[in-house]
């Protein structure tokens, strides 16, 4: 039995077909190879392009908290919130701006007063930076905070009137810190440069921190650079 030519043609055409699908050992090596070189040259590209992204939301971070820190006097006789309460009645300077709206929060007193936000609804991300390697939740499911205030501005108990800052671009007023804790808690206010130890950048800069200032501008800056404490520079933790 004859058969069909263009079944012929067809068996041939997908023969052909097959063989062009086969690769050599050496061809599949080559391009392996190919592909580990791309992604050697790609991969420190993403993971410079991600760490931009996180310093960028960490620098959002701290001019949206400067904004609130510096709504808050306009209403509270011209003083900054309080660092902490410590044993009066537990609130501390992140608790005063969820209370008083000035963070985009609506916690109550009550929430307001208790050692720790304990409910993830009633904290803000705001006060979280994505580079810390820190999970935003702690063990018990609490949001944590991964800034501090400067405590010669916002002490325990107490705090300063604006009016009493004589170089308001120059002093911090809040800025990144070693460690984290849960969002309410009474801790995480320093007041002078103490070492490399407790402050720390998440951003790719050994010993460099970002913080933002009491005229509410935001920077990147050596710690060593912030105080007279190290290398005779000017101190960026006093008044004036």
């Amino acid at each position: 039995m004859r058969q069909d030519p263009k079944s012929v043609t067809l068996k041939s055409a997908y023969k052909s077909a097959i063989k062009l699908k086969n690769f050599t050992l050496i061809e599949v090596l080559v391009v392996v190879a190919i592909i580990g070189i791309l992604a050697s040259l790609l991969l420190p590209s993403l993971s410079k392009a991600r760490g931009n992204a996180q310093r960028s939301v960490c620098v959002n971070n701290l001019k949206n908290i400067s904004t609130a820190i510096l709504m808050y006097p306009d209403d509270n006789n011209d003083y900054y919130p309080h660092g902490d309460s410590r044993t009066s009645n537990n609130t501390t300077w992140d608790d005063l701006l969820g209370e008083g709206r000035y963070d985009g929060r609506n916690i109550t007193t009550a929430v307001a007063e208790a050692n720790r936000i304990e409910d993830p609804a009633n904290g803000s991300q705001i006060y979280y930076c994505p580079s810390s390697g820190i999970d935003y939740f702690d063990s018990n499911g609490r949001p944590i905070r991964t800034y501090s205030v400067n405590n010669t501005l916002m002490g325990r108990k107490v705090s300063v009137r604006q009016s009493e800052v004589a170089n308001h671009s120059n002093t911090i007023m809040v800025y990144e810190h070693a460690g984290a804790w849960a969002q309410g808690w009474k801790a995480g206010a320093r007041y002078d440069y103490s070492g490399v130890g407790d402050f720390h950048s998440y951003h790719q800069k050994t010993s460099f921190l970002v913080l933002a200032t009491a005229d509410g501008s935001v920077r990147n800056l050596h710690e060593a650079s912030t105080s007279t404490a190290a290398a005779g520079s000017e101190d960026m933790w006093d008044l004036d």
